[in-house]
């Protein structure tokens, strides 16, 4: 039994013509992951920033190295020294200073994929809607440049195959949808995702 899924590849085949279809949402794809990301490292940039210590570490570079003073104050040109002993408090305000330019970036970042979506997800439904609305006979002859998951799921259960004829005197058991299948593993999975509306092809030969 093989299951059809509605995540499209890079590319595919158009049977018909046998050219390929690239997909133009390609981009669109990665730029929402990208953002779904984006938003989960801010949401805990914020979290930790919301638990660090007041102040802000100053580093200062010399000769010899580098030397770090704790500012309370954004006016203060020096500030309190800390020696290197305090590592532990030197690891949280630098690690402080870091989140803070991080989450000023990824701010800037996050709002302008935000804006780009927000213009991009009405015209790839407008892209994937040529070729959905329209005819039957069209589809078979132009080579889309991409097309909606359910435009994709109709292509690969149209793929014509010989499915594995199984005998009626072996045993089989018969699936929600008149299919047949050797085991009730297969039958509990046919079954389950008829009951979730997906269509499934069984006894796909594997290519």
């Amino acid at each position: 039994m093989q299951k059809n899924t509605t995540t499209k590849n890079t590319t595919t085949k158009n049977t018909t013509t046998n050219h390929t279809v690239t997909h133009y949402t390609d981009l669109y794809s990665e730029a929402r992951r990208r953002y779904n990301e984006l938003l989960l490292i801010r949401k805990a940039k914020e979290a930790a920033l919301e638990k660090a210590p007041s102040g802000k570490i100053h580093v200062s570079k010399t000769p010899h190295g580098v030397q770090y003073y704790l500012r309370n104050e954004s006016t203060e040109k020096s500030g309190k020294y800390i020696h290197k002993s305090e590592i532990s408090l030197i690891r949280k305000y630098l690690q402080k200073s870091y989140d803070e330019k991080i989450l000023k970036l990824v701010t800037e970042e996050s709002e302008s994929l935000k804006k780009l979506l927000s213009k991009t997800e009405n015209i790839v439904t407008k892209v994937q809607s040529v070729y959905s609305e329209s005819p039957k006979e069209v589809k078979e002859v132009i080579i889309p440049i991409d097309v909606s998951d359910e435009d994709y799921a109709q292509k690969w259960l149209n793929i014509p195959y010989e499915g594995k004829v199984i005998p009626d005197l072996l045993p089989f058991f018969e699936t929600k949808r008149k299919e047949r299948v050797r085991s009730k593993s297969e039958l509990n999975i046919a079954n389950a995702l008829a009951d979730e509306g997906f269509r499934i092809n069984t006894n796909v030969p594997f290519s």
